[in-house]
């Protein structure tokens, strides 16, 4: 539309009409959405402040007033403050009082402004959703080089002797360090030191677990104790006498002639108590046997690997102290 028809409709929409006078020519208004475009080298132009998806038109009002354009098309008015000499149209959708504007006076600017506003929406609104999302500011300034003639390049600094990595077979917490940087050692010289006290704690727990592994195998070679070999042999004694008992009883009873004095179950009372006392008598002569003969070959083997089994743990650890 012409300035003329603006500052007309203008009137008519409802803002404030502070700016110059409009030309007397017909120029046509151009309509601008991105003060990315701005100045202007053609024909004025009619800032539509849209609010977008990443920013907001309203943001941009000051640039484009300084960009030279005098005539907005606002949700909100900013005020003479912003926008002084300024013809400014304020409506709460700007897109659509633009597309109302250029309806109500396309037959008198004489050009097809609805259609260019349509494609100039459209286009802003492609080019509003292709913006890049903003790129954060960097944290800090990067390292400069301190000369001012320099190569790049990539590389591995080596020494003139061979490389010699420092470490140590366990693992742990540094202690205390005996060196320090740029100082000359020797073969054999303590570098560092590293804490000990869980080492300490194994050692000492190893040294418990080979003496109890020490005192089994002496149990079992100890085999058999005296006080075991004389219990054994008092058992044997008395299943003996309780046996000879049970015999005695059993020929008293068959030497009795008249089978009238003797109860019908006294004889097979008799035989039973004289069975039990031979099995127990055969238990107790087992037992004193087994007490006799000590401790199994295999079982002091595996005690004598669990001593040595020992031994190599506490050597170990006391290697690492």
């Amino acid at each position: 539309m012409s300035p003329e028809v603006w500052r007309q409709w203008a009137a008519a929409a409802g803002g404030r009409l502070d700016g110059p006078a409009p030309a007397d020519d017909a120029t046509p208004l151009e309509l601008v959405f991105d003060t990315r475009a701005l100045p202007l080298t053609a024909a004025p132009g009619v800032f539509l402040a849209v609010r977008g998806v990443w920013h907001d038109g309203h943001d941009h009002l000051a640039a484009a007033h300084a960009a030279g354009i005098r005539r907005f098309i606002v949700a909100r008015d900013p005020g003479p403050a912003v926008l002084p000499d300024s013809d400014v149209v304020t409506s709460p959708d700007p897109v659509a009082a633009a597309q109302h504007a250029a309806h109500t006076w396309r037959m008198a600017a004489g050009v097809p402004v609805l259609a260019l506003t349509g494609v100039g929406l459209t286009l802003y609104t492609v080019k509003l959703q292709a913006r890049p999302a903003p790129t954060a500011a960097p944290s800090g300034e990067p390292t400069r080089s301190p000369f001012g003639n320099r190569v790049a390049g990539s590389g591995l600094v080596e020494p003139v002797t061979e490389i010699i990595n420092v470490g140590t077979p366990i693992s742990g917490v540094v202690q205390s360090v005996k060196v320090q940087e740029g100082d000359e050692v020797k073969k054999g010289q303590t570098l560092f030191t590293i804490d000990q006290r869980m080492l300490q704690s194994q050692f000492q727990s190893a040294k418990a677990r080979l003496e109890v592994a020490r005192r089994k195998l002496d149990q079992l070679k100890s085999l058999p104790r005296a006080e075991d070999l004389a219990k054994a042999e008092a058992v044997v004694e008395q299943r003996r006498a309780a046996l000879k008992d049970a015999q005695s009883r059993l020929d008293r009873l068959n030497q009795i002639a008249d089978p009238t004095a003797i109860r019908p179950n006294e004889r097979p009372t008799r035989e039973y108590e004289l069975a039990n006392a031979k099995a127990r008598m055969a238990e107790a002569e087992a037992d004193l046997g087994e007490v006799r003969k000590g401790s199994y070959p295999e079982d002091l083997a595996v005690a004598a690997a669990d001593v040595q089994v020992a031994e190599a743990e506490v050597k170990s650890l006391q290697t690492d102290l």
